[in-house]
């Protein structure tokens, strides 16, 4: 089933480098019955079985990614692109408000396909707003460090719309979720600048809610320098490494629960952020880790790995191409079932408190998978970034643990928020200056202009074979 799952990842892949016309398309279903069937009748021959699921995979991947792909024709949204056009849509998304303008993104009925529309500050909009709007319809940019065009088809994004007329013309009444939840996010974000000073308050809000807009300039430089900006890109990264500390943080004072007491504060970490798609998908991943290592062999916890990646590409093929988020929480989760057995060898007799040093193990096997994805999208490498994630990332749980209970309980009563924020303060000024300090070693980090995906694939080629070696050396992979 695991080879399967693999051809699958591929034909998504490669398909998405090629557009196939109609008839290409009817002998790819062909072959996908014919494929199936021989699956089927051969299925005690163990090499043809494997070779026949495989290349069903392959196929079924290549196949399944035409239905995804914006065609030329008047019911998908890039149709429109170059053109002066006048929509009528919905805000399907929470506006976010940058120094210059504020980004909404626009649904429009009856059209595939969604609108990025950078708008003026104000007058401001909010969820569900529908709106009139007219202007130039453009083709996303590509820049020359970063495919912008790429990283909005993640979300579903084909066009941008610059500085048009706009013209509210109705909104949504009644009872929206998603709507409460954002109504939540932004009161609990109010609380937290009222009971933490800053840099910290904004810190807070960026290892919490992933909002790095209001966090000063200096501090940004500093997280990139020492290799930990990933604390506040709210990246499935994140949720994984969180997911495992916080089942060490639980596990510390209730080990009968601490698995249930996990999943409880993932969610309502999720619910917290708004329950975005990238947020959800990068949860479900720290999910099933949480699942697996529970119920599971590590033989089960790499199936439970691929099955889930595999629904969530099924969801939205693009993602495993263009959704960091999504290939930093599969790459991180990957690093704790196949590497951190192996630390943990290397560590048990190291006389350091368990929280710590099993913090510290999960940290490090996450880090060396994700490496090569960190340099490919911010062309930088610290060399002392596993330092700074060691000191780090132990303590994030604990910082993130106190600000949601301050937040919490400051909505409720803001005195008692006040009162447990200065915990929280500890654990994010410590973040704070152990970043400020790390990064003025001279030296810190190389700024690497030109990486290719090749040297990522010749990283983890190695690392696999690494990891195959220590497999019949110590036999517990």
């Amino acid at each position: 089933m695991n080879f399967f799952f693999l051809s699958f990842f591929l034909g998504i892949f490669l398909a998405d480098f090629l557009v196939y016309p109609e008839i290409v398309q009817r002998i790819l279903l062909i072959m996908l019955v014919f494929l199936f069937l021989i699956g089927l009748f051969w299925y005690r021959s163990r090499g043809v079985r494997w070779l026949a699921f495989s290349a069903f995979g392959l196929v079924l991947a290549i196949f399944y990614f035409q239905f995804f792909i914006q065609k030329p024709t008047s019911e998908y949204i890039s149709f429109y692109n170059g053109q002066v056009i006048t929509l009528e849509g919905e805000v399907s998304e929470e506006p976010e408000t940058l120094k210059d303008k504020t980004k909404l993104i626009i649904e429009i009925p009856g059209i595939k396909g969604k609108v990025l529309v950078n708008a003026p500050l104000y007058p401001e909009y909010k969820f569900g707003d529908r709106l009139k709007i007219t202007g130039k319809l453009e083709e996303p940019p590509v820049f020359d460090e970063f495919n912008y065009r790429n990283y909005l088809r993640a979300s579903g994004i084909y066009s941008v719309m610059n500085k048009p007329e706009i013209e509210k013309v109705g909104e949504f009444k009644g009872f929206s979720f998603k709507k409460w939840l954002f109504k939540v996010k932004n009161r609990f974000e109010n609380v937290l600048n009222k009971i933490l000073p800053e840099p910290e308050a904004a810190l807070a809000d960026g290892l919490l809610l992933g909002a790095r807009r209001s966090l000063p300039d200096w501090l940004l430089d500093a997280f990139v320098v020492v290799g930990l900006i990933h604390l506040v890109a709210l990246s499935g990264y994140n949720i994984t490494i969180i997911s495992k500390n916080l089942s060490i943080f639980f596990n510390w004072f209730a080990p009968r629960l601490a698995f249930y007491f996990s999943l409880v504060a993932i969610w309502l970490f999720v619910i917290m952020v708004g329950a975005k798609a990238t947020i959800v998908r990068a949860a479900l991943m720290g999910f099933m880790y949480l699942l697996a290592h529970k119920f599971g062999r590590r033989r089960d916890m790499s199936r439970i790995l691929l099955l889930t990646a595999f629904l969530m590409v099924l969801q939205n093929p693009l993602i495993l191409r263009y959704d960091s988020g999504f290939q930093l929480s599969f790459l991180a989760t990957a690093g704790l079932i196949y590497l951190a057995p192996v630390f943990e060898r290397w560590t048990k007799r190291w006389m350091i408190p368990s929280s710590i040093k099993e913090a510290g193990v999960a940290t490090l096997s996450a880090q060396f998978f994700v490496l090569p994805l960190l340099i490919l999208n911010f062309k930088k490498i610290s060399l002392i970034s596993f330092l700074a994630n060691i000191l780090v990332l132990p303590f994030i749980p604990y910082a993130m643990f106190f600000i949601f209970v301050a937040g919490f309980l400051g909505m409720i009563f803001l005195p008692l928020g006040q009162f447990l924020g200065w915990f929280a303060f500890l654990f994010l000024k410590y973040i704070v200056v152990i970043s400020e300090n790390l990064s003025k070693i001279p030296g810190a980090y190389l700024e690497i202009k030109k990486v290719s995906i090749l040297f990522a694939l010749i990283y983890w080629l190695v690392l696999g074979f690494l990891l195959r070696y220590l497999k019949r050396k110590y036999a517990m992979i």
